[in-house]
């Protein structure tokens, strides 16, 4: 005996494909608030070279700014990922190396993308500590050397992108505050960063990136 096969009308499907678009739609829209945010941070870094062991480079102070992604996995456990704009560098100061000086610098502009875990150490309060640590890649946009002539009182400026590395890897760790108001949450966060390149092409003396930083953010 034959079997009678069911099959779709074929004026059905363009039904059925737009019924599962919107039931994907909403179901993406109910995860998406529920479980990611976006949100910006603007801060302070506090930069140096380390691990040079010859000559002892001052810290520079600039403005980092930059977006903000975040995915929330349980009450306590949540990852972010961050773009910034990151001035970086050092400065020095030595007489016995460079008499003719007043100051030599290291000029770098980075884009440091961090991907970070995130624990809460109060999930349940309003106000609450947490800590976050992770790797950060940093792609080079600019590096330049500027040096002051002694009664010169413009700097001599010289193009350094062939000098230092396209890419930085380092990690990122630090720790934190964050207050929920409404729909909204705002975050203190205090870090350390630490390079692990040189990133100095060919140099005798190796300079990794360090710094500190302390920024506010906040998320949507």
């Amino acid at each position: 005996m034959n079997q009678k096969k069911h099959r779709i009308p074929l004026r059905l499907l363009p039904n059925l494909f737009h019924i599962n678009l919107l039931i994907g739609l909403g179901l993406f829209q109910v995860v998406t608030a529920q479980e990611y945010g976006i949100g910006a941070r603007i801060g302070l870094n506090q930069t140096r070279f380390w691990n040079d062991p010859d000559t002892e480079f001052a810290a520079t102070t600039r403005q980092t700014v930059g977006l903000i992604l975040y995915h929330q996995s349980n009450d306590r456990l949540g990852f972010q990922a961050e773009a910034l704009y990151s001035p970086k560098g050092a400065q020095l100061y030595d007489p016995t190396l460079f008499p003719d000086l007043n100051l030599f610098r290291f000029d770098m502009v980075y884009l440091d993308v961090p991907v970070m875990a995130v624990v809460d150490l109060i999930p349940d309060a309003k106000m609450a500590p947490r800590i976050h640590v992770g790797p950060q890649i940093s792609f080079l946009m600019d590096a330049r050397t500027k040096a002051g002539l002694r009664g010169q009182p413009e700097w001599l400026e010289d193009n350094a992108d062939e000098s230092v590395r396209s890419i930085d890897i380092g990690t990122v760790a630090g720790v934190g505050a964050r207050l929920r108001r409404g729909s909204h949450m705002w975050m203190l966060d205090a870090r350390y960063s630490l390079g692990i390149l040189d990133l100095v092409k060919n140099d005798t003396n190796p300079k990794r990136n360090q710094g500190v930083s302390v920024s506010l953010g906040i998320m949507f």
